[in-house]
């Protein structure tokens, strides 16, 4: 394994260190920490082996220590400077959400090492499945924790249909949790807990179904926001199931810093609180159009902080009801996070992005971006679009992003390094104008680069509105000197509904692929400017659907799939050279319409594939225009190697209607298999997760490295000279469905591959022995020396009966009638005997 990246930043909100000079983030099975100062990457904390989705730091600023929690369900302790585990805690159960009262006191107190420690008890919001036995159909518990012993406590906290996260008050006092359409809160014993003894709790309730939580720092007021906008706070909670502990000790009644409107510091039972909870009064305020997604108060308890759907943060002046507000974030506030210093907050935005934020100035002081996320295509769109390319150029990974953007992004140091506006626009994030019935208005469906980087093609698609409006724009971009900007060469409006986007390998030369037909491109000189782009050329066949284009390596053959056929055209004269036809295709069972396809380099054969339902992996022969082998395998995504004769395909759930969109698989899971074009058998293989609308590409190598590769003896024998030449540029990128990725080196032996536990690509088991037709008749065959046959059960569904795949072959392959014929009629004959 060489590198993995692309985390999703903001699934938990972010921790800042006590000395607030780094910030800790969970991102998947991992915690990145960042430096505040300059949002480079520190350290990473390696051990969990499911999500990390807690993050608390001990409250000592000379002490760089930290508990985290997990999906494995385990707890552990680091040394979050160096990277370093501290202690593991096994817990047994997912832990979706967990909080330490003991380690939080308030921003503007510091702790000091020699201090009596409180109970180190650990509030936890877990999973809970005990010997497949659901207890009163719940599935969430809140249990408590001690770390010092290892050991659950034996306290009623509550349980809830799912696991919900836990808040807690700045001073640990009060734990909280939002369970439909009320508000669990819990009082933290002082002076720890007794077995079988019930924590002081009390609820509160709502009609509507409540989304966050916050404390303010007395530990009086209590605010939830909800799905419709609002944002509710009750004054003076708990001043009667919290006016005494089991222990005898009273507590002593904070009064809030403001009076509760209508109130005063006296309760009145017409204070808006429903249900007689146990609030001297309610106050509701709403500005956010939809849910509220953020909560947090000031530490001085004067503002509010909150974030929504529409990307902008809203101070509330809690005395006056004034609001202040810092738009266009770029997204959803997902998490808002204080630090040590009053003025510096952390914002979760759900672009992947994390922004310190200065509120005495308003303004962004640093921006920490990670891969953005993936989003839901137009739903009209009958192929998976082409969002994701590598830069050959800089080998950056391109992504097409849900603002009409591409995002460049440096795979090596998981940074990112540049966006380019594909189709500027001002918008409001989760309007109507952004999201119609049919999805998303507007997106950026294909991206691709020329073999030099020097040029850029990207298609963004416009849907009809109630058939008004509509259509796609087809760009051309030439690469600018120095830092990445591109600019706009050409536009072409409507050129047609584009489902294929490829370029030359050697000259500005693009070929685009519609349901009709397809249509080369190339540029043109004028006069009076710099060249432009025209289309020199149209292309059809039998009015079949062209889904795929790919050119020749040396670019004289142009290859166009045309549903189940491939048509081979001379793209200098555009005329048709030859059709191929796979011997499985009939008028009955069509097979699927080949959706991928591309030259395998150092050959003469060409790979294509399919991903729904009767699809084929087949490699044909151009020397003799015939398929040398095929697969029965649903194909998400296909590369090839640049250098050898290889190519790699990402092997994904089939989908069994190819117009149906929506469909998703319920297994998502696939395998990455490296085939060489001699032997169906794989060289290497890999199982992944997220498979389902993943991508897979080769890294490009530089050119001079690659023409010296390939030039001389073509033979096989000098593949490890190949080899040797360019061994770390041989990169594979898997780039899964939610956009995380994984770099990794496919010819190392399993020695020379890392520790596989924190990687996304891992080894399969030993594969497993699947009968056929084949082995019935002529026995088992002869295997090789290197153990490197695949799990024939992943790559096609073969049936149970050894004669069901007899005849799943190529004609040229099959055996005669009359070897087949009498070993047949006897297996009927001898289970006929069987059942008589």
């Amino acid at each position: 394994m060489v590198n993995r990246g692309g985390a999703n930043l903001v699934k938990r909100a972010p921790a800042f260190s006590r000395d607030g000079k780094r910030l800790l983030v969970c991102t998947a099975c991992t915690v990145t920490v960042y430096s505040v100062q300059t949002g480079e990457v520190l350290t990473v904390l390696k051990g969990h082996t499911g999500v990390v989705t807690s993050v608390v730091v001990v409250p000592v600023a000379s002490i760089c220590h930290c508990w985290t929690a997990g999906m494995d369900g385990t707890a552990r302790f680091w040394d979050f400077a160096a990277g370093a585990l501290i202690r593991t805690v096994e817990v047994g159960h997912p832990i979706v959400s967990m909080v330490i009262p003991a380690l939080c006191t308030p921003w503007g107190v510091e702790e000091k090492p020699q201090d009596k420690k409180r109970p180190s008890i650990a509030f936890m919001s877990v999973g809970w499945k005990k010997e497949g036995k659901e207890e009163d159909g719940m599935l969430g518990r809140v249990i408590s924790y001690d770390l010092a012993t290892g050991q659950q406590i034996k306290a009623h906290l509550g349980k809830t249909e799912v696991p919900r996260p836990l808040f807690v008050s700045p001073g640990g006092g009060l734990i909280g949790m939002t369970d439909v359409n009320r508000v669990w809160i819990w009082m933290v014993p002082q002076n720890g807990f007794k077995d079988g003894r019930t924590v002081p709790n009390l609820r509160l309730h709502h009609t509507k179904l409540m989304t966050i939580l916050a404390f303010d720092s007395s530990e009086t007021r209590v605010a939830a926001g909800d799905v419709t906008g609002r944002i509710l706070i009750w004054e003076n909670v708990g001043d009667r199931a919290f006016a005494s502990i089991a222990d005898g000790v009273e507590r002593t009644e904070k009064k809030s810093s403001l009076k509760a409107i209508g109130g005063g510091d006296k309760r009145q039972a017409s204070g808006g609180v429903r249900k007689r909870d146990d609030a001297a009064a309610l106050t509701t305020y709403h500005w956010h159009a939809s849910e509220v997604k953020s909560l947090v108060f000031t530490v001085d308890g004067v503002y509010l902080m909150s974030g929504g759907m529409e990307g902008v943060l809203v101070m509330w002046q809690l005395e006056t009801g004034k609001r202040n507000y810092l738009p266009r974030l770029g997204g959803p506030l997902a998490a808002i996070s204080p630090s040590i210093h009053p003025s510096l907050y952390a914002l979760a935005c759900e672009d992947n992005s994390v922004k310190l934020l200065n509120i005495g100035t308003m303004e962004v002081e640093r921006h920490i971006q990670g891969i953005f996320p993936s989003f839901p295509t137009p739903k009209s769109l009958k192929l998976p679009p082409l969002m994701v390319s590598i830069d050959p150029a800089e080998g950056n990974i391109v992504i097409a992003t849900h603002n009409l953007s591409l995002q460049f992004y440096d795979i090596a140091s998981d940074k990112h390094i540049a966006e380019v506006q594909v189709t500027p626009r001002n918008y409001v994030i989760g309007s109507r104008d952004e999201m119609g019935d049919d999805g998303p208005s507007t997106c950026v469906t294909h991206v691709a680069f020329s073999a030099d980087g020097s040029c850029l093609a990207t298609v963004d698609l416009r849907i009809a509105q109630q058939g008004i409006g509509g259509g796609a724009c087809l760009k051309f971009w030439e690469r600018q000197p120095g830092k990445i900007r591109f600019t706009v060469n050409t536009l072409i409006d409507e050129p047609h509904d584009i489902s294929a986007l490829s370029f030359h390998p050697s000259e500005l030369m693009a070929v685009t692929c519609s349901d009709t037909n397809f249509k080369v491109w190339v540029p043109q000189a004028r006069r009076s400017s710099k060249s432009s782009w025209r289309c020199r050329s149209v292309g059809t066949y039998r009015g079949r659907r062209m889904l795929a284009a790919s050119f020749s390596p040396d670019g004289s053959l142009l290859a166009v799939a045309a549903s189940e056929l491939v048509t081979l055209w001379n793209p200098a004269t555009n005329s048709l050279v030859r059709v191929l036809s796979n011997t499985f295709t009939s008028s009955t069972h069509p097979l699927s319409p080949i959706h991928h396809l591309a030259f395998v380099k150092q050959s003469n054969c060409l790979v294509t594939g399919s991903s729904h339902f009767r699809s084929l992996l087949t490699v044909w022969d151009l020397s003799t225009l015939s398929v040398r082998w095929s697969l029965s395998t649903s194909v998400e995504s296909l590369t090839v190697d640049p250098v050898q004769a290889n190519f790699a395909v990402l092997i994904g759930p089939s989908r069994a209607d190819p117009g149906d969109r929506e469909w998703t698989p319920w297994n998502k899971d696939g395998v990455i298999a490296l085939f060489d074009v001699q032997t169906p058998t794989p060289l290497q293989f890999w199982t992944v997760r997220d498979a389902f609308n993943g991508v897979l590409m080769f890294n490009p190598v530089p050119q001079s490295l690659a023409e010296t590769a390939t030039s001389g003896n073509e033979e096989r024998n000098n593949s490890m000279m190949v080899d040797s030449m360019v061994p770390s540029k041989r990169k594979l990128t898997y780039i899964t469905g939610s956009r995380e990725f994984v770099v990794f080196n496919p010819y190392q032996t399993d020695e020379e591959q890392p520790e596989q536990e924190h990687s996304v690509v891992r080894n399969v088991a030993e594969p497993v022995d699947v009968s056929s037709g084949f082995t019935a008749l002529y026995g088992k065959a002869v295997q090789p020396k290197k153990n490197l046959d695949a799990p024939v059960e992943v790559l096609s569904a073969l049936s149970r009966a050894p004669w069901g795949t007899l005849l799943d072959g190529p004609s040229h392959v099959l055996p005669s009638l009359s070897v087949v014929g009498i070993p047949f009629m006897d297996s009927l004959m001898k289970k006929r005997t069987e059942q008589t």
